[in-house]
């Protein structure tokens, strides 16, 4: 018995797949396109005697980069190496320029400098500096870039470039055209290719133009790209959800296997699902679930937005075996589950942030822990934003333009930044945030504090790069609370997916197919469990 004889027939094909042109894998919700990536690259270690340094594997998230690289080195002892876009394409700039690479600024940063820009170019515009900034960083993240056709608009693209050279930094989309323009340099091009013959691409759904034209400058001999278009829910970032297709058509010598068993969600939660899509996807067509039927899924409304948040907080406690007083004398109709499931089984998904508030008081009332991870750059929140500033000082990345950042948002003079700085060199972490007020205990902050004491705190990767969604891999017996698109690539034993009322699920103006992927991916994270809900107060029809 073989590594590979765990694999059903459509995986095992994708694994096996040896030929020098492109493969596709056409890879539905819980289908096991991890499972798949990492049996391949053990594959070509282990039988096809490929050294693991020609292996460069590229997904979106470090959540799951990091799962690929658990997952391999379960069957191989050493791993390749395993990033994203992002964090590779920062390595290969500081590998090229050495000392003078720019430092990344995260996406609040960059809306900071896209103000000053509009100041200093005299732009009068109806539109909000955010909406602008979105609008302009459509045009990048396209191949080849756009530039803005309006002379004011390009009079603000101008002094924003113009910002981000003055304090030697680039914002994401300029971290990925620096790293393609770099690789116009034919030498460097060859070494590179040289380097990784064999690359693997997850989640291709979600690549925008620069990321694609990345793939073809690579243009590795023997290429492997996972995605499902169902899946592909980030239009607002410059996704293509035909990126899979276009690819297909170009190069019309790949070979595409589509895997049609689904092992993480019951036939009920597939079948209510594939409502969603298209006649024409593939996973309408395809997917099987391994598991049967299983249990149904359950669609409630209710008056109001608090007896809605009451009803989850309660199923919650029956579904965990933690019932509190209130809950034992709460009237309403609650599933008995005699505690099956802890806390941390459970995901409550929404389309906004907003409309979690209700549910969020809730849960605190019943005493019920939560964790809010909304995908979001850690640095969204205000008081990891002034951590990760200090922590980048401590490394040197930047330290002026961190410090005059630590003065005008949170008010830190010279005297305060050092003391901090001191607590870091001496791994007094838990100090320094509460140096700069935040609460130790609650579970984001544990969250954080747990996974930077378990990593180099000097390391070389900026923690700008990192997303709350990386903290998932920190074990935390709380609730979690999340937006779809923070959810996307995850999966929970349990999930609520609350406020399904029109103009919100989808959301009002939003893109109908857009918002018809969206829910299908929220549906699918669900592995045992799926209640949707909707609140009749809102406004707004059931879904």
């Amino acid at each position: 018995m073989t590594f590979l004889d765990a694999l059903n027939p459509a995986q095992r094909r994708a694994v096996e797949f040896f030929e020098p042109r492109p493969l596709v894998v056409v890879a539905g919700p819980g289908t096991g396109k991890t499972r798949v990536l990492s049996h391949k690259i053990a594959y070509l270690i282990k039988e096809k005697g490929v050294a693991p340094k020609e292996i460069l594997a590229i997904t979106f998230t470090n959540f799951a980069a990091n799962e690929m690289r658990d997952r391999i080195e379960s069957l191989v002892q050493e791993s390749p190496l395993c990033t994203t876009f992002h964090a590779w394409a920062y390595t290969l700039i500081r590998e090229v320029l050495g000392e003078e690479a720019p430092f990344i600024i995260d996406e609040l940063d960059a809306l900071s400098l896209f103000k000053e820009a509009i100041k200093l170019s005299g732009l009068k515009s109806a539109g909000s500096a955010r909406q602008l900034f979105k609008e302009i960083g459509l045009m990048r993240q396209s191949h080849p870039p756009k530039r803005p056709e309006d002379w004011g608009k390009k009079s603000l693209f101008f002094f924003y470039q113009a910002l981000l050279s003055k304090h030697r930094v680039v914002d994401f989309d300029e971290l990925m055209l620096l790293a393609l323009s770099l690789l116009e340099d034919e030498s460097l091009l060859k070494t590179i290719r040289k380097r990784w013959p064999y690359v693997l691409v997850d989640e291709f759904q979600d690549v925008n133009g620069v990321q694609v034209a990345l793939v073809e400058q690579l243009s590795p001999k023997y290429l492997t790209l996972i995605g499902d278009p169902d899946q592909s829910i980030y239009a607002f970032r410059g996704s293509d959800p035909r990126a899979l297709e276009r690819f297909v058509s170009t190069h019309p010598d790949a070979e595409v296997i589509t895997l049609e068993t689904a092992y993480r969600c019951h036939g009920e939660v597939l079948g209510c699902a594939a409502s969603l899509l298209s006649d024409k996807s593939a996973s309408k067509k395809a997917l099987k679930a391994e598991k049967g039927n299983g249990p149904k899924v359950e669609i409630r409304g209710f008056p109001g937005p608090r007896e809605e948040a009451r009803w989850i907080a309660r199923t919650i406690e029956s579904l965990t075996g933690a019932l509190s007083f209130e809950a034992i004398n709460f009237s309403g109709d609650v599933p008995t589950e005699d505690g099956a499931f802890s806390l941390g089984d459970v995901a409550i998904l929404t389309r906004t942030r907003s409309s979690v508030n209700a549910i969020k008081e809730a849960l605190s009332r019943a005493g019920i822990p939560f964790l809010e991870t909304y995908g979001h750059t850690l640095a969204q929140d205000r008081f990891l934003r002034s951590f990760i500033r200090l922590i980048s000082i401590s490394r040197g990345e930047n330290p002026a333009f961190h410090k005059r950042r630590l003065e005008e948002e949170a008010h830190m003079g010279p005297n305060e930044i050092d003391e901090c700085l001191k607590a870091i060199s001496k791994g007094e972490l838990k100090e320094v945030l509460r140096k700069i007020g935040g609460d130790p205990e609650d579970a984001l902050y544990r969250a954080f504090l747990k996974q930077v004491t378990t990593t180099n705190i000097t390391g070389a990767m900026p923690l700008e790069l990192g997303s709350d969604v990386d903290l998932l891999g920190v074990r935390l017996d709380a609730v979690h609370l999340m937006t779809i698109h923070g959810a996307k690539g995850l999966e929970f034993p349990v999930v609520f997916i609350p406020r399904c009322e029109s103009g919100r699920i989808p959301i009002e103006g939003g893109d109908e197919e857009e918002e018809r992927r969206l829910f299908y991916v929220a549906i699918t994270r669900a592995v045992t469990r799926l209640y949707i809900t909707y609140s009749s107060a809102s406004g707004g029809k059931s879904p």
